[in-house]
């Protein structure tokens, strides 16, 4: 199959993985030829996203799922947390254009989409798939496939998750909070 994934700092890993942030900027179209192909978000080992915007963030989300506060130690590192499927990649005000709709159209927490849009390139992520024990993959920069091993311990988490009902907004207090991680 050859599983494609990105390495995404903590705690935006988290964010995808709870269904809370469906998109990732990127200052280049990078995840433009994965449009409607799976993507593995691997959550990185480095602190230096949890700046105080993203713990506002977080709190929020925290807030809106029902989820105790949270510490950095509370975020998995080094792992595969997640698959997503890539919906689009477009410029921000085509992503800005696109939660605007929605927000019209009435969807829930559509307006919170809106703090997690930066640019100046937006992939649009839809169809979260938490895996229920992360898969432990050493990171890299840009996108990268998974060795056969890892994509096979992906996807079978993937289908665990499935069988155990695992979707994004009811992993929160599961599986995308769990401890641990590292390299």
């Amino acid at each position: 199959m050859n599983l494609k994934c990105l390495t995404v700092c903590q705690p935006y890993a988290w964010l995808i993985g709870v269904g809370v942030k469906p998109c990732e900027n990127r200052p280049y179209p990078i995840l433009r030829p994965l449009q409607g192909q799976d993507l593995a978000i691997h959550a990185g080992l480095s602190d230096a996203w949890f700046t105080d915007d993203a713990w506002g963030l977080v709190r929020h989300a925290c807030s809106r799922l029902n989820l105790p506060a949270m510490t950095p130690r509370d975020f998995p590192r080094g792992v595969v947390t997640c698959v997503v499927r890539v919906s689009a990649v477009v410029r921000v005000d085509v992503a800005l254009r696109h939660f605007h709709r929605l927000i019209r159209e009435g969807a829930p927490h559509a307006g919170d989409h809106l703090m997690h849009v930066g640019g100046p390139w937006v992939a649009l992520l839809d169809q979260v798939r938490v895996l229920p024990c992360p898969v432990k993959v050493r990171g890299q920069r840009g996108v990268y496939l998974l060795s056969r091993e890892e994509e096979a311990a992906v996807a079978e988490q993937v289908r665990a998750g499935r069988a155990g009902g695992n979707t994004a907004l009811e992993s929160g207090a599961t599986g995308g909070a769990t401890g641990g991680g590292g390299e």
